[in-house]
């Protein structure tokens, strides 16, 4: 009866905290004796959930409002078979609930030279960056099935640039299950809460605005392991967007409807190494706004549109010890079909690529970080009134960053630069930014 009320309360603050990191799919995976090491702090040869770079994601503090990518969470780790149906998961003496609570926090101000993305008139301001979040992982007797939850909050604010400011609020549920030996399922359910000024979703070039918007996404999954080193895993979701009004702006709202498969494969377990490919499709239906014609033209019979969106990734995970320190290494490439279904105008073909290193210089204590990505978008029919020719976008964003801890205590000192160059096709729509940002975090 506790094991089912535990269950229970956990759920319902996964729905009632705020909503969950949906920015694009999640696809969280939770391993079968995993035991969710904090950040930075995971034994050698384990991962630590800092060195995950998601698929086409943006390192963390650095939100591009112009490019939101769809990244795929990974926790880093190849799944472990799991133990026999039936049977309790080594090491388990059965019948005690296991509860793990992960607590994250960081505070830091710094300069940004773009505040608001713009090709002229550009306004700097200072900022303050904070975030937080809290994991609970709760494993249940017998059949080593998993309860985890992690709620978090971010905020960005300018002094000088209100406007510029962005939250948002978010919770994660996942209900992990075991089948058999070679088959688990779960249910996942993220949803989020954010507030943004600039709105350019996966490219389709919305007006700017004020943006708030309430998120949410369900999603069913299965992962088989045919073989020690082969996991296999299909998962379908349905994910929900809202966003505020703005006058004179068509609601953005829409519904979609997601499929996903992957197949990853253990290459060598020491050191770790792991490749990752991956298949999304995405079916975008907007509720009210309307598809535009070939020339751009909105006219009265122009339906609502619909998107259709494909998107294939293949991502290398590679753990080293070089000189006795540990190294993680990930790289990925991509491409993306986005389809409009009614004349094309948002119909685009991507290419990206991306590479993060993650290096303890000195173990627990000294982390030294770099990440790039690269990132090319073509579109099929769209034409650039000034200039003629295709509409084409070209994004470059570096990452350079480290951490030190401050004596025994949870607590380190970070600095992160970045550097971001946006082209496109369109007059003042291309920009240059960078930030420089520096602060304290904390990890229990």
């Amino acid at each position: 009866m506790r094991v089912a009320l535990l269950v229970v309360a956990v759920g319902v603050l996964g729905a009632a905290a705020s909503p969950a990191r949906a920015q694009g799919e999640v696809d969280r995976q939770l391993e079968p004796g995993d035991q969710r090491e904090q950040l930075g702090e995971a034994p050698p040869g384990a991962t630590p959930r800092s060195a995950v770079v998601p698929d086409g994601a943006a390192p963390p503090g650095q939100r591009d409002p112009r490019f939101v990518p769809e990244p795929g969470v990974d926790l880093g780790q190849f799944p472990e078979p799991g133990p026999p149906a039936g049977e309790a998961p080594p090491g388990d003496p059965g019948g005690d609930v296991e509860l793990k609570l992960q607590l994250y926090g960081r505070v830091g101000g710094g300069h940004d030279t773009n505040v608001f993305r713009a090709d002229r008139a550009r306004r700097t301001d200072a900022f303050v960056h904070a975030l937080a979040s809290a994991e609970l992982l709760v494993t249940l007797p017998a059949r080593g099935t998993e309860v985890f939850l992690e709620v978090g909050g971010e905020t960005l604010h300018y002094p000088h640039r209100h406007k510029a400011n962005e939250h948002y609020g978010s919770a994660f549920f996942e209900l992990f299950h075991p089948v058999a030996s070679w088959l688990d399922a779960g249910l996942q359910n993220a949803f989020e809460a954010s507030r943004q000024n600039l709105l350019d979703d996966n490219g389709d070039l919305f007006p700017r605005g004020r943006f708030g918007s309430l998120d949410e996404e369900v999603r069913l999954y299965a992962i088989a392991r045919p073989h020690a080193d082969l996991a296999l895993e299909v998962g379908a979701g349905y994910r929900i967007k809202d966003y505020e009004e703005n006058r004179g702006v068509d609601s953005l709202d829409y519904d979609e409807l997601r499929l996903d498969a992957s197949a990853a494969w253990a290459l060598a377990r020491s050191p770790r190494s792991r490749l990752k490919l991956k298949y999304r499709y995405r079916r975008r239906d907007y509720r009210e706004f309307r598809a535009r014609e070939r020339d751009g033209a909105i006219v009265a019979e122009s339906p609502t549109l619909d998107l259709d969106r494909h998107q294939l990734n293949l991502t290398w995970f590679q753990d080293l010890a070089p000189g006795g320190t540990r190294l993680r290494l990930v790289v990925g490439a991509g491409v993306t079909y986005n389809r409009d279904l009614h004349r094309n105008d948002r119909s685009y073909r991507e290419a990206s690529a991306s590479v993060g290193v993650e290096w303890w210089v000195v173990a627990e204590r000294t982390r030294l970080e770099v990440s790039a990505r690269a990132i090319g978008r073509d579109f099929l029919v769209r034409g650039v009134a000034s200039q003629g020719g295709r509409l084409r976008h070209r994004l470059l964003d570096v990452t350079v960053g480290g951490a030190q801890r401050l004596f025994d205590w949870p607590l380190w000192l970070f600095v992160e630069a970045a550097s971001t160059r946006w082209e496109s096709g369109d007059r003042f729509e291309g920009y240059e930014r960078f930030t420089l940002e520096a602060g304290l975090e904390a990890r229990w």
